[in-house]
């Protein structure tokens, strides 16, 4: 057994650290035999992955389907037709359709959506209502969304509420997305050392919380990579660090996510980079929880070099053009692109 103490994560400023505690076993691990019977035998295949509406796309995706496919949509962009046409098309071919569900970040024009959720919330909860003024720590320009601290009840509510609509419409499961605002918390100017660490143990929970709310769906983490590890320590500046328990995505915890997503992997080659693609090896060898990534051509060389890079290293990927691009063209398998 080794471990290993990183002394920083990216991207953080420089007055931020974390400290991560990898354990690397010896000995080959094998997913538990449990109430997720269905999520535990299952192994994926391929990843498509769309969050448009366009019936042209949704039709290619759902087209020559094998056993272990996994194909995740956005069911806010689709129609109810087109759900039940995707469900009978991925069932049958063994396959698993999963709903993008973000629990890090919330849209700008959702916020209103929110607002509703929280009048009805305090109505019964009593207290002093909490808004979403109060848990907005800035604006994500690149998609126009607010980061969330995850740690405010009503917003964990929230967040399980939209995935208990999400399971009525009879999807396989959940894309957990933007999980990497805990990078946020990591690197918050003003927070303490012990502040950040409740943020981040509350992200922790609230992903667990999600896949235990029904064992037989498979939950997907997205991004959030610093959450992977068995431990990390949280230090702000110079107070003394936090420890918190991290996902241990290769160890035996329950409730863990069935997998996790790496987006925009293999895109870098700095110290973090090559050590949580190292750490992702060691998960996907463990038979614990499956790892896809996510390549992109605006800042990879070619699908070749990025299909390379996943075959080597054991994961499923699925190729576009840029994270901003995925609502008009889909990522899709190494069968399915074309160069």
């Amino acid at each position: 057994m080794a471990s290993l103490l990183i002394r920083s994560f990216h991207p953080l400023s420089a007055t931020s650290f974390i400290f991560v505690l990898t354990f690397f076993p010896c000995f080959s691990l094998q997913r538990p035999a449990s109430a997720e019977t269905e999520t535990a035998a299952f192994q994926p295949s391929s990843l498509s992955l769309y969050y448009g509406g366009d019936s042209k796309v949704l039709e290619r995706l759902a087209t020559g389907l094998q056993p272990g496919a996994v194909v995740i949509v956005d069911l806010r962009s689709i129609t109810p037709t087109a759900l039940n046409w995707l469900l009978e098309r991925t069932r049958p071919a063994g396959s698993k359709l999963i709903s993008y569900v973000s629990i890090g970040e919330l849209h700008r024009e959702e916020a209103s959506y929110f607002q509703g959720f929280a009048d009805g919330y305090w109505k019964g909860a009593g207290g002093d209502p909490e808004s979403l003024d109060d848990m907005n720590l800035g604006v994500n320009p690149r998609f126009n969304t607010f980061r969330v601290d995850v740690k405010f009840p009503i917003w964990q509510s929230f967040v399980r509420n939209r995935v208990e609509k999400i399971y009525s419409t009879g999807v396989d499961g959940v894309l957990l997305d933007n999980v990497d605002t805990v990078d946020t918390y990591l690197s918050h100017e003003t927070w303490s050392s012990e502040r950040a660490a409740e943020s981040v143990s509350a992200m922790i929970s609230l992903i667990r919380g999600i896949k235990a709310m029904d064992p037989s769906k498979y939950v997907i983490m997205n991004r959030g990579l610093n959450l992977i590890s068995r431990v990390i320590y949280v230090q702000h500046k110079h107070e003394r660090p936090q420890r918190v328990a991290g996902l241990f995505l290769s160890g035996p915890e329950q409730n863990n996510p069935d997998a996790v997503l790496w987006e925009d992997a293999f895109a870098s080659d700095d110290q973090w980079t090559r050590q949580k693609s190292r750490e992702l090896q060691t998960i996907q060898q463990s038979e614990r929880t499956d790892v896809f990534a996510l390549g992109y051509q605006e800042t990879q060389p070619s699908p070749y070099w990025f299909f390379r890079h996943c075959y080597d290293a054991g994961f499923i990927g699925a190729w576009s053009a840029s994270t901003e691009r995925l609502g008009e063209l889909p990522a899709l398998g190494e069968d399915a692109i074309e160069e």
